[in-house]
């Protein structure tokens, strides 16, 4: 939790592509290389019908699940 890292004297610090985009063909070569493999895995929830879209939308903005969301039609 948040509150383990405040008293843990934790310090997080992010990167941003744009600071480095010399590395970034490199990177674009090996992700995609890892992703063809089944190295690294994308999560995804796969939902049947368009009359889930309006919900899927909803319970994507809700935080309600981790990567992408898939409506087929």
């Amino acid at each position: 939790s948040t509150l383990d890292l405040i008293t843990r004297s934790i310090t997080l610090r992010g990167i941003s592509a744009v600071d480095h985009q010399d590395a970034m063909p490199g990177y674009l070569s090996e992700f995609g290389r890892a992703l063809r493999e089944g190295a690294l895995t994308y999560p995804y929830t796969r939902l049947t019908g368009i009359d889930r879209a309006p919900g899927a939308l909803c319970e994507l903005v809700a935080g309600r699940h981790l990567g992408a969301v898939l409506v087929e039609l």
